[in-house]
């Protein structure tokens, strides 16, 4: 019967054709599975690789989450676990499966802490403990980042990690780049143009384009509360450029945006800024954490990678700002 069907169901479109594979040696690859038939006509199943199968899985020395890495042990001992039938093929798999993990690095001790979930003290059971359970998302940044889920753990957090620089990001770009004067939600800093003569700057956030708030700080306003950027170049004569003006950050959400700004007006000091300028007023205690970001309004011309190298403390303090005050 296994003939005729077959022929059937390739004879209903002409646009589908299906193919069959028989058994080889009474083995029958489904999946990741190998199907065997033995003598007494019972199955028994093991772990299919293909021929061209490398042993290649996610390198220990990566840039990712320990909890991944050892995810990926998981991964593989439980397939074993579940689906192979004789224990002497589970302990050969057990053998392979260390050899290979070994040429990736892993050592004894990573695919031992995977395999004894007994011992390893989860987010979730310090959670229970206290009766709380909320979750917080931080960028990976490799000892930095693990040290903070500890600290998170201890306070019934669950972290979760997400990269910050990937191969897509920095190889794909699908759009077009928007023109800087129609970005929106931002955080900027406008200095002035007589750099030499004047080191005034001043830092902002916008819902708005960033081209129509420049004009705004052009002229004077009808409600007769002025910007003091526009204050200054009244007062002065100076001038600044839209080309020069720094988009420091952006964010769409209105809170998120404000403490932002809060950020980066304590790092630049920008001296047009009136009695702090901030909606979001910040504790002194980040002070010593914020004085590592690099100055952005320091020179016109911008400073190559300094965004990036400090874009993963940037996005940790936005996160220790954004958590539930009853969880600090």
């Amino acid at each position: 019967m296994i003939d005729r069907f077959f022929n059937h169901i390739n004879q209903i479109d002409p646009h589908i054709k299906f193919t069959q594979e028989g058994l080889s040696d009474n083995k029958h690859a489904f999946l990741d599975c190998l199907v065997s038939v033995e003598v007494d006509r019972s199955l028994t199943v093991s772990v299919y690789r293909k021929q061209t199968h490398t042993d290649q899985y996610l390198q220990f020395g990566s840039n990712h989450p320990l909890i991944q890495k050892l995810g990926v042990v998981n991964t593989l001992f439980h397939r074993a676990d579940s689906i192979i039938t004789k224990d002497s093929d589970k302990i050969t798999e057990y053998q392979h499966l260390r050899k290979a993990l070994g040429n990736c690095g892993y050592q004894d001790w990573a695919i031992n802490k995977a395999l004894n979930k007994d011992n390893t003290k989860t987010a979730a059971t310090s959670s229970n403990q206290t009766g709380k359970t909320t979750s917080i998302t931080i960028p990976y940044h490799g000892d930095l980042s693990e040290k903070l889920k500890r600290i998170y753990r201890d306070h019934g957090i669950t972290t979760h990690f997400k990269p910050t620089n990937t191969i897509r990001q920095s190889l794909v770009h699908p759009k077009d780049k928007q023109p800087k004067g129609r970005i929106r939600g931002v955080v900027y800093g406008v200095r002035c143009s007589e750099e030499l003569a004047c080191q005034d700057s001043y830092i902002g956030e916008t819902a708005q384009p960033l081209h129509n708030r420049m004009l705004q700080h052009r002229r004077a306003s009808s409600g007769g509360n002025d910007s003091a950027v526009f204050l200054h170049l009244k007062a002065s004569g100076h001038h600044f450029d839209t080309k020069d003006v720094r988009i420091l950050d952006r964010e769409q959400r209105w809170f998120e945006r404000g403490v932002k700004e809060g950020i980066w007006v304590r790092a630049e000091q920008p001296s047009l800024n009136r009695g702090g300028g901030v909606r979001a007023k910040l504790s002194h205690g980040w002070d010593r954490i914020i004085k590592e970001i690099p100055r952005q309004l320091s020179s016109i011309l911008e400073v190559p990678g300094s965004r990036e190298d400090n874009k993963v403390l940037f996005q940790t303090l936005m996160q220790c700002f954004t958590i539930p005050d009853n969880n600090v």
